[in-house]
């Protein structure tokens, strides 16, 4: 299941129903909006499911962005891999690509106007990474889960 998916389901889950009908009730509220809020959280889950499908069947990685603070992401990337060369010339994409991504950083960081060429070598960097990724049939959801881990062990998340 998607990070996505499972965090809607996550939320759907933690919802005390008994406490927003008790407020629902109190209020004078018809209650039946809320089987229609129900409804709609499972359609919601679902459709997330139907995008993911597509963007698996356009050979497309779904990555779920979260900020240093833990908040949910602002946006989520669909990459879409291709192969290349071999696999020592894609071994090595990732690191050329962060290495242009660390030189466009000095130069935006000299001149802040420079942003955007430094936003298409972070994007260019992430591009191959996943090729490397998927070229060798790596689960970068779960590896992602397991890196999260990692960095909250070492006290990375405040």
């Amino acid at each position: 299941m998607e990070p996505i998916t499972r965090r809607v389901r996550e939320l759907a889950a933690d919802i005390n129903w008994a406490e927003i009908t008790d407020h629902v009730g109190a209020d004078g509220v018809d209650g039946d909006w809320l089987d229609a809020w129900q409804e709609a959280m499972a359609h919601a889950c679902n459709s997330i499911d139907a995008i993911h499908a597509n963007l698996e069947a356009e050979n497309m990685a779904l990555i779920n962005i979260q900020s240093r603070r833990g908040r949910p992401a602002d946006y989520v990337l669909g990459v879409r891999t291709f192969e290349m060369g071999t696999d020592k010339e894609a071994a090595l994409k990732p690191l050329e690509e962060a290495a242009e991504a660390y030189a466009a950083w000095q130069e935006y960081e000299a001149c802040d106007f420079l942003r955007e060429e430094f936003a298409d070598e972070i994007a260019d960097c992430v591009q191959a990474c996943c090729n490397l990724a998927e070229r060798h049939g790596i689960d970068l959801e779960a590896a992602m889960e397991r890196c999260e881990r990692r960095n909250r062990d070492r006290g990375r998340y405040a």
